[in-house]
C-alpha cells in the first residue's frame, strides 16, 4: 500500500503500434498506478530519465531502436538501472532470442496475445516491490535523521557536561583547599575535636564529589572524542604494584585484605599507564567498597602469545545475573541485595569499559550473589 497523499507508482509502456498501447492500457485500468506511454525506443529512454518507473512494459520488434537496444542503454545507465523491463514479444520468438532478452536485463517476458489476467499479475508484483521500495527508503531516510539528531544531542550532552563539570571543579577545589588548611592543626590553629570532625566530613565530602566530576568530565571527552592518550611501553607487573599501592590504604580502611600476584616475565603493553592505572583503580576501589570487612581482594595479571589478562577479584556481595547487563551503561547504579549503600552516580564502570576500549581492549564480568566478583581486562600485546 501507498502512504496517504504519495503518488502512485508509474509504468511506462513502450510499443510502436498505437492499438497495442491502447489494449494495454485498458487492460491495466484497474491497477492503482500511471500508465505512461512511449512510441519508440528513443522516447522510451527519454521518460525514464524524467522520473522513476515500477516497470517497463517493452516491446522487441521496433524499427529504429528495437526493444534489445533500449533495455541495454537503460541497464548502462546509472539512473535507469534499476526499473524492472518485461519484455512483450511474439509468440514465435526463438529461445535464442528469449535468451538474449534476459541477457540484456530482462526480469520477465509477455507473449502476444496478452493475457490480460497474466498481464495485470505480473505488473502488480513490481507495483508492490516499488511501493515497499519506497517506505523502506522513507524509513531509512528517518532513521538516518533520527540518527544525526542523535549525534547532534549527545554532542551537545556532552559538552554541556564538560563545561559544567570545569565550572564545578574551580570552586569545589577551593573548598577541598580552605578545608585541608582548617583541619592542619599547624596552619589554621587547633580545632576541637567537634569541628574537627566536622571539617573531616566537609573535605570527605568534597573529594568525594571531585571525583564524580572527574568521571563525568573524562566520559564526557571520552564521547566528544576530545581525550588524548599518551601511550608508552608499561609492564603489567608496574601497574599492578602501582595499583596495590593506590589501593592499599582503602583496603586498610574497609578491614578488606588486598593481594597483587603478576608474572615478571609478562610482555610489555603498549598503553596509557595514567589511564590504565585509572582504570584498574576503579575495579579495585568497587571491590573493596563492596566487600565485607575481612574479605578478600586479588588483582592478577596473566597472559598468552595474543593478549594481557589484568583480573580484579572480590569476594564481596556479589552481582545477580539480571543485573549484569546493567553494569556498563552511564548513570546505573545497581544496589546490592545485602549489605550497604555505596556511594556514586553510576559513571565508574561506564568511564572504565570507554577506557579500556579506548586502548584496544575488552572488559568483561562474572559474579556469583554472595559469593564475590571478577571483572577482567584483557589488552592485545603490541600497538594498536
Amino acid at each position: 500500500m501507498r502512504a496517504a497523499g504519495q503518488p502512485g507508482p508509474r509504468v511506462l509502456m513502450v510499443d510502436d503500434v498505437d492499438v497495442n498501447l491502447l489494449a494495454m492500457e485498458g487492460q491495466l485500468a484497474s491497477l492503482d498506478c500511471e500508465l505512461v506511454r512511449a512510441r519508440s525506443g528513443n522516447e522510451a529512454l527519454r521518460q525514464l530519465l524524467r522520473g522513476q518507473f515500477a516497470v517497463m512494459l517493452l516491446d522487441v520488434q521496433m524499427p529504429g531502436m528495437d526493444g534489445y537496444e533500449v533495455a541495454r542503454h537503460t541497464r548502462e545507465n546509472p539512473a535507469t538501472r534499476g526499473v524492472p523491463i518485461i519484455f512483450v514479444t511474439a509468440m514465435h520468438e526463438s529461445e535464442e532470442h528469449i535468451r538474449r532478452g534476459y541477457d540484456r536485463g530482462a526480469f520477465d517476458f509477455l507473449f502476444k496475445p496478452i493475457n490480460p489476467y497474466v498481464l495485470r499479475s505480473k505488473v502488480q508484483v513490481f507495483l508492490d516491490l516499488f511501493l515497499n521500495q519506497q517506505n523502506l527508503n522513507r524509513e531509512i531516510a528517518a532513521h538516518e535523521q533520527t540518527l544525526v539528531e542523535v549525534k547532534r544531542l549527545s554532542k551537545f550532552k556532552s559538552q554541556f557536561l564538560a563545561n559544567m563539570s570545569h565550572e564545578l571543579r574551580t570552586p569545589l577545589n577551593a573548598i577541598i583547599g580552605f578545608s585541608e588548611i582548617l583541619a592542619d592543626d599547624h596552619t589554621a590553629g587547633a580545632l576541637s575535636p567537634q569541628q574537627k570532625e566536622q571539617i573531616g566530613y566537609v573535605l570527605d565530602s568534597g573529594r568525594h564529589l571531585l571525583a564524580l566530576i572527574n568521571d563525568v568530565l573524562d566520559l564526557a571527552r571520552v564521547e566528544a572524542g576530545r581525550i588524548e592518550l599518551h601511550e608508552e611501553w608499561v609492564s603489567p607487573r608496574s601497574l599492578l604494584d602501582a595499583t596495590r599501592d593506590l589501593g592499599y590504604a582503602l583496603g586498610l580502611k574497609q578491614g578488606v585484605d588486598l593481594e597483587v600476584v603478576a608474572a615478571d616475565d609478562l610482555p610489555a603493553l603498549f598503553i596509557d599507564p595514567v589511564r590504565m592505572k585509572q582504570v584498574l583503580f576503579n575495579l579495585l576501589s568497587n571491590a573493596i567498597k563492596f566487600t565485607p570487612r575481612g574479605g578478600r581482594v586479588l588483582v592478577t595479571a596473566t597472559g598468552d602469545r595474543d593478549a594481557c589478562r589484568l583480573a580484579v577479584q572480590d569476594t564481596g556481595v556479589g552481582i545477580a545475573e539480571e543485573d549484569l547487563p546493567r553494569l556498563f551503561r552511564e548513570f546505573e547504579r545497581i544496589e546490592p541485595k545485602a549489605g550497604t549503600r555505596p556511594e556514586g552516580t553510576g559513571l565508574g564502570l561506564a568511564l572504565t569499559k570507554r577506557l579500556v576500549e579506548l586502548q584496544g581492549g575488552s572488559i568483561a564480568v562474572t559474579s556469583t550473589p554472595g559469593r564475590g566478583s571478577t571483572f577482567t581486562v584483557t589488552l592485545p600485546y603490541g600497538r594498536p
